[in-house]
């Protein structure tokens, strides 16, 4: 089975052969692709052992990142070899994945664009660590070749004859990061930049539990009102806690936030749920929870603040202005962010930007009266002012520490 530093070398083997140049600083290496962009990889040999100090060495290293010359690039790719299963679970090791991702969290609020994937030695497979799919397929490729190779290797990790003819460049083995520049081949470099629309894993990504959450409390309020009707004829959530903007006036405020968690109807409450289930998934891995519970409650009151001012006295109920706070996050992200450029390649964000716009004005035109148009764009304009000022406060900090 390859140790560390040879599944190391093999990795710079392979990106050498996909034209990638080592940069000399550290095992990373750079290749130029399409739109002036480009992927910084840096794969150390991180362990339950060294996970804690190699996340503090790592944020000290992109502190004050908007300054620095790698800046330009809008993707990051931190190949993490796992040679001991400490990546395998939440709990295993320590905590060690925990540990990194919430260095990825880190990295994503100073700006670093990054993929974080474990190369396991063991048994020759590659996993996401913080959630999304790669931007450049042919790295990952490249990462399970060598993955696979480790794992049907049978010799001592020092043996380097078993896989030093798979590319034509050459590679120095003084240490884990002498590689030479000179062996760097002239593969194609326009790697595409995108992101899955449907990826699984990032469903399972420890953010999206606030998501669940949130689903399952509106799917629980919904069929407990269903059963209220059964039982005593009217639905009691709704009663005691719809927008009824002439209760308000009289002091029932709550009604300001209760509508969050209530739908009127099967068709309402799936169209709402799978919006947030998709959305949720996009926004939620480029916040903590705790500015993605901001962005939705803070969304959601605005849209029915919003409501309050300008509705009547007409009922309303249900989590869109929320779910459209989340929305205006997105195409903050896509717009105005400093990695804008990034998301605009990313192909999920584009077309649920495009699906979002759509929906926004969509109940202008057509749906009349049966939807709260207040609410959606209280909301809509909410969120995107709260991913402006989480972006204008992180920029700040990233400066202050400089």
């Amino acid at each position: 089975m390859f140790s560390c530093n040879d599944a190391v070398n093999a990795i710079g083997n392979e990106l050498l052969s996909l034209g990638f140049t080592y940069t000399g600083e550290g095992s990373s290496f750079v290749r130029n692709g399409r739109g002036g962009t480009g992927v910084y990889v840096q794969f150390p040999a991180v362990t339950a052992a060294n996970a804690e100090s190699y996340s503090q060495i790592t944020r000290e290293r992109f502190k004050g990142f908007g300054a620095n010359s790698y800046a330009r690039y809008a993707g990051f790719l931190f190949v993490l070899l796992d040679a001991e299963g400490a990546f395998a679970d939440e709990s295993s090791a320590g905590g060690a994945r925990r540990t990194i991702y919430d260095l990825y969290i880190y990295l994503r609020k100073q700006g670093v664009v990054c993929e974080f994937e474990a190369v396991d030695l063991r048994t020759g497979t590659v996993s996401n660590i913080g959630g999304g799919s790669a931007a450049d397929r042919q790295v990952i490729n490249a990462l399970q070749k060598v993955a696979a190779q480790s794992a049907a290797f049978e010799g001592t990790g020092t043996d380097q004859a078993r896989y030093q003819n798979l590319t034509q460049p050459q590679i120095r083995r003084e240490n884990t990061t002498g590689y030479d520049e000179t062996g760097a081949g002239n593969a194609d470099s326009g790697g595409g930049r995108s992101e899955k629309f449907f990826n699984v894993r990032d469903f399972g990504s420890s953010n999206m539990i606030i998501v669940y959450i949130l689903i399952g409390l509106c799917v629980a309020a919904f069929i407990y009102d269903e059963y209220s009707l059964i039982k005593n004829g009217y639905y009691l959530l709704q009663t005691w806690g719809i927008q009824d903007n002439e209760l308000i006036r009289q002091g029932q405020w709550w009604r300001l936030f209760t509508p969050m968690f209530l739908h009127g109807g099967f068709a309402h409450i799936l169209g709402n749920m799978m919006s947030l289930l998709y959305l949720g998934r996009v926004v939620s891995k480029n916040y903590t929870k705790l500015e993605f519970l901001a962005i939705y409650f803070i969304s959601g009151f605005a849209g029915n603040l919003l409501s309050f001012f300008f509705l009547g006295n007409a009922l309303s109920l249900g989590a869109s202005g929320a779910i459209m706070g989340l929305g205006g996050a997105m195409i903050f992200l896509i717009t105005l962010s400093r990695n804008r450029q990034y998301y605009r390649r990313a192909g999920n964000y584009a077309s649920l930007a495009g699906i979002v716009v759509f929906n926004l004005f969509y109940g202008i035109i057509a749906a009349g009266g049966n939807v709260n148009n207040f609410a959606h764009f209280g909301g809509f304009i909410a969120g995107f002012m709260i991913a402006w000022i989480i972006e204008a406060i992180e920029t700040k900090k990233s400066e202050c520490e400089m």
